[in-house]
Parts: C-alpha cells; sequence; structure tokens
C-alpha cells in the first residue's frame, strides 16, 4: 500500500492523466516564465535522453519502449510510490510533495529540464494525494513522455 499499487487502475486513474497533462503543461510554461528572468536559464537546452535524434527502425522501437514506458514506470514506483509514500507518512503534504519533486527535477540534470519535470513531479505527487495509487501518474507519465517522444523522434519538432 505504501507503494501506491494496491489495485489495478480504475477510469478515474485513466480519466484524470490527461486533465493532469493539462496541469502540468501550464505549470511548467509558468515555471520557465519565472525561470527565464535568469541570464544563465537556457528555456530552449536539448535534452540529453542517451539516444540519438535520429534513430530508425529496430532502434527507434527499443528507445521509444524505455523512454515511453519503461522510464516512466520505474519513476513512478519510485519517486511517487516509494519516496513519495516515505515522506508523506513522516511530512506534512506539502512538504512532502515539494521534496519529491526537488529531487525529481535534480535527478533529470539540466535546468530547463528539471523545471518541466519539477511541475510534472507536482501533478504526479497530487494525483497520487488524490487517488492513493501511482496509476495515474504513471498513465500522465507514459503520456508526457511519449508526447514528447513524438515530436522528438516521429514529429521533428
Amino acid at each position: 500500500e505504501e507503494l501506491g499499487m494496491q489495485h489495478a487502475p480504475t477510469f478515474v486513474d485513466i480519466g484524470l492523466a490527461p486533465i493532469g497533462y493539462v496541469v502540468y503543461i501550464a505549470l511548467s510554461m509558468l515555471f520557465t516564465t519565472i525561470m527565464s528572468v535568469f541570464t544563465w536559464f537556457n528555456a530552449n537546452e536539448a535534452q540529453d535522453v542517451g539516444f540519438s535524434y535520429y534513430l530508425t527502425g529496430s532502434n527507434r522501437i527499443i528507445a521509444m519502449i524505455a523512454l515511453v514506458f519503461i522510464a516512466p514506470i520505474a519513476e513512478e514506483i519510485i519517486m511517487r510510490g516509494w519516496l513519495y509514500g516515505k515522506l508523506r507518512s513522516r511530512l506534512p503534504l506539502p512538504l512532502a510533495i515539494v521534496l519529491t519533486s526537488i529531487l525529481f527535477g535534480f535527478l533529470h540534470g539540466q535546468w530547463n529540464v528539471g523545471v518541466g519535470v519539477f511541475a510534472l513531479s507536482l501533478v504526479l505527487c497530487s494525483l497520487r494525494e488524490i487517488t492513493g495509487t501511482i496509476w495515474s501518474g504513471i498513465l500522465l507519465h507514459i503520456l508526457s513522455n511519449g508526447i514528447a517522444f513524438y515530436l522528438l523522434y516521429i514529429g521533428g519538432v
């Protein structure tokens, strides 16, 4: 139960994921705008995800599986399951959410990416708190990474 995986995903989890995506994008834009006042912050810096931007064939499929499915599931189990579960049982709600989100942003290694995933983590922790599970967070994280993967590797943006 502490990991937030006590039952299978529900229709509520499925419905909350796209709503969470909209909230995440709005927060991310707000935080990026605020951070843009600092000269050292480069909002347009490309994220290094460990794969070339010129993937083809089976390499693209492997990258998609790794970035769109494996990474979000693993990150949600660790960050919003284990870490947030531990912090939430010991700290006040806002502090548990903010500490989890700061660490999640920091672990992504770049300021511009960190700001965006900090915003994502705020939403993911909130979904965990609302539903009591990490399922809607996993679905939102997969949705977010899937859209980013499409834009980076397929849509050519």
